[in-house]
């Protein structure tokens, strides 16, 4: 059947089946069969190369029993050996001969005609064929010996029912008969026939094994032209309509040729394949034919929608990748303005496409609370905070005043306005928390859980939280820390400076910086500041010290100050007690320290100090304690004067460069308890004076220094010595009992001797040579 599409303007209209004409007479036969021998061809085969002679013909080698022999070319025939030869036939028994196979190949056409009719569809005849002029074929010969495969996609028209049973044994039975008979009773015909034909035909592959079957093959040739026309005009060959090329076996017994059952190939119409007799052949042209050459691969519906499916997620998947990255890209330059200091602010905003711009460290909005913004202008206006310290969203002065505004519910709950004075002194707490990164203290940092309501920054009254007191009026006056320090790191605000009422700020060993002028600059009511074991640097503010008229502790040692004592010192007129031990501070005692009438403890032990005793520190009559040890530069000699101190109970002057004689006005000091020259240059001998002191002296260090002569008796007087070291010198003599009589390790017992080894000991620790 036709399966060629007529709207197609590639391909054409469909092809008509030629018309059936009558049988040609016996002069137009002759005349046909002469113009072919002179042009050398057959009708309907391309122009051949010239014809091949008789000993063109070869003998292939005999085949094994049951075996068909290889065919060679279709050019060439192979001839069995054993059988006899015979002439080749003139050229009027060929043509007489030809004249035989023509009129059964018209019988052949009838019946084809025939059974097409009954099967609906056109009939293609071996006769229409033969009377085109096609190109020979390049693939090796066939023999289809099964109906074709028919496409359902291709198929347009309705098949009728097939013949009978009866009807399909009686064509193939005239039909084997028409085909048979031509060979068998008339070999020699055949045989010239098919030597004409292979003369003209070019060289293929074929497997045959007879001269007479090439006849056979002349027809086959002829069908299979018509099939492969048929082929090139499908519009879309199916790969399931292509027949694989099947090689014909035959064998030739002298005369008589057998033609063994072809085999029926995937695909074939099992109806066709009972016509294939063993006595003969039933030749058939199929009624659709399909090549299955430059067959591309068609996907059906549901993989062409699985296809567009992936590739779709695969789109998808890209897009979503590239919006993560644009939310990344949004987000993260959002979290790192917004949050900072120990409080997350989330900025609920949905995300856009594309970053606005570069980010900056301004806060591109407004506050989010009229409070918070009411709030920062009051501060303003006091000029508590510094300018423009609010635009940085990391700052203390920030996160405080956003914690009073908006987080803070002690202001609330008691209706507080902005300027009310505990508001601000909130606020200042707050500042001084976040700025010393409270969230990391020690003890009692916000919600700590081992401090309850004491803990800073909670919704309680700021006089119940840790280390801080208050005086009736709820006003902070003592921001006291333990003496082991809390974990305070950073720099003292300036808000320190809102506490009017701040009597005692005690922060010892702690990692604090800044400026104390800045952070106390004035407060008029501070009395106690003690900072040791900080990190404070520069040099003695002189702020604090000259306008602060109630300052009478000032501790700042352990801290890196440097520079001299200040002149201003002598305005704290109140201060008693000046402790600044183990920083660099250089230069002399300045005579301004005879103004501090009140001190009593002067220590600037463990500095570089230099220069001799200035006579106004005498003049201290309170002075209780002095301690100028570990300081190189310090020189001269002790003043007579020093029994002035009558309340003297400390007195270190080792590791100096005084010299001299110990002053026997000294020994009138009752209340001196620890003498400590160790380590200087004082010379002479130890006075027997020291019996004096025999109620108060409890630690003597006389070691080291140039002292000679014996061993004073008057050691034998000092009841409540506790340890004595006069190593390091050249004296003399021996330990008595009765100071061995005082060794021992409870209260006002001898618990350090050491001497000389020169010196005679029963109850020393130990000797030095």
């Amino acid at each position: 059947m036709d399966t060629k599409n007529p709207d197609d303007p590639k391909k054409g209209p469909p092809k008509e089946p030629p018309a059936e004409q009558a049988p040609p007479t016996q002069a137009q036969r002759d005349a046909e069969a002469k113009r072919q021998a002179n042009a050398g061809r057959v009708t309907g085969r391309a122009r051949a190369p010239p014809a091949a002679t008789p000993g063109a013909v070869s003998a292939s080698t005999p085949a094994p029993p049951g075996k068909p022999s290889r065919g060679t070319s279709r050019g060439t025939s192979s001839v069995n050996t054993n059988a006899p030869s015979e002439p080749r036939p003139s050229s009027a028994a060929a043509l007489a001969s030809r004249q035989a196979v023509e009129d059964n190949m018209q019988n052949r056409d009838a019946l084809a005609k025939r059974r097409a009719a009954s099967r609906g569809g056109p009939a293609t005849t071996v006769g229409a064929f033969s009377e085109r002029d096609v190109e020979p074929p390049a693939p090796p010969a066939r023999v289809t010996t099964a109906s074709s495969v028919e496409s359902s996609s291709r198929t347009t028209s309705r098949r009728e029912p097939p013949p009978s049973e009866e009807e399909e044994e009686e064509e193939a039975a005239q039909l084997s008969a028409v085909v048979v008979s031509t060979f068998v009773d008339e070999p020699a015909a055949a045989v010239a026939v098919a030597s004409e034909n292979n003369a003209s035909m070019p060289a293929a592959t074929a497997d045959t094994t007879t001269v007479g079957f090439n006849a056979v093959e002349l027809v086959e040739e002829d069908v299979e032209k018509a099939l492969d026309d048929s082929r090139k005009d499908e519009s879309e060959p199916s790969p399931e309509a292509a027949v694989s090329p099947a090689p014909v076996t035959s064998v030739a017994v002298d005369d008589v040729v057998a033609v063994e059952e072809a085999p029926v190939y995937p695909g074939a119409d099992p109806e066709m394949a009972d016509g294939v007799v063993a006595d003969g052949i039933e030749a058939f042209v199929a009624d659709t034919v399909v090549d299955a050459t430059g067959v591309a691969v068609v996907m059906s519906e549901e993989e062409e929608e699985h296809f567009e499916q992936k590739r779709r997620k695969k789109y998808l998947c890209y897009g979503a990748i590239v919006l993560v990255i644009v939310a990344v890209s949004i987000v993260v330059p959002v979290v790192i303005l917004v949050g900072g200091g120990g409080e997350t602010v989330v900025v609920d905003a949905p995300p856009t496409i594309a970053p606005s711009g570069a980010p900056s460290s301004i806060p591109s909005a407004a506050p989010t609370s009229s409070l918070f913004s009411s709030f920062l202008e009051y501060l303003g206006e006091l000029s508590v905070s510094a300018a423009g310290i609010f635009d940085r969203r990391d700052s203390p002065q920030y996160q405080a005043a956003r914690w009073v505004a908006d987080q803070d519910g002690y202001t609330s709950s008691q209706g507080l306005s902005i300027d009310h004075p505990r508001v601000l002194q909130r606020y200042a707490l707050a500042v001084f928390y976040y700025a010393t990164g409270g969230n990391n203290w020690k003890l009692c940092g916000k919600n700590s859980p081992s401090c309850g309501d004491t803990a800073w920054l909670t919704d309680t009254d700021e006089c119940d939280w840790f280390s801080l007191d208050c005086d009736e009026d709820g006003v902070i006056s003592q921001i006291s820390f333990p003496a082991t320090g809390n974990d305070l790191i950073g720099v003292l605000p300036r808000e320190l400076s809102l506490f009017s009422g701040l009597k005692r700020f005690l922060v010892p060993e702690n990692s604090l910086r800044g400026d104390l002028d800045v952070a106390f600059g004035g407060l008029t009511s501070l009395e106690t500041i003690a900072m040791p074991d900080n990190r404070l640097e520069g040099t003695i503010p002189t702020g604090i010290l000259g306008n602060n008229s109630q300052l009478g502790l000032l501790a700042l040692g352990g801290n890196q100050f440097s520079g001299t004592i200040p002149a201003a010192i002598s305005g704290a007129t109140r201060l008693h007690d000046l402790q600044l031990p183990s920083n660099t501070l250089t230069g002399t005692i300045p005579a301004d320290i005879g103004s501090l009438t009140a001190l009593m403890n002067f220590e600037v032990q463990g500095n570089k100090i230099e220069g001799p005793i200035p006579e106004e520190l005498y003049s201290l009559s309170k002075l209780q304690s002095v301690s100028l040890r570990e300081n190189m530069g310090i020189n001269g000699t002790i003043s007579s004067l020093i029994n002035q101190l009558t309340d003297l109970s400390v007195l270190q002057l080792g590791f100096t460069t005084l010299t001299g004689t110990i002053p026997n006005e000294m020994f009138v000091l009752t209340d001196l308890s620890e003498m400590n020259l160790e380590g200087a240059s004082f010379s002479g001998t130890i006075p027997e004076a020291f019996r004096y002191m025999n109620a108060s002296l409890m630690d003597l260090f006389l070691n080291d220094n140039q002292f000679t002569g014996p061993v004073p008796e008057a050691f034998d007087h000092l009841t409540a010595l506790e340890t004595l070291q006069i190593q390091g010198n050249d004296l003399t003599g021996s330990i008595s009992a009765a100071v061995c009589a005082e060794r021992g390790l409870r209260f006002q017992q001898l618990a350090t001797l050491i001497v000389d080894c020169v010196v005679e000991c029963g109850c020393c620790d130990n000797c030095e040579e």
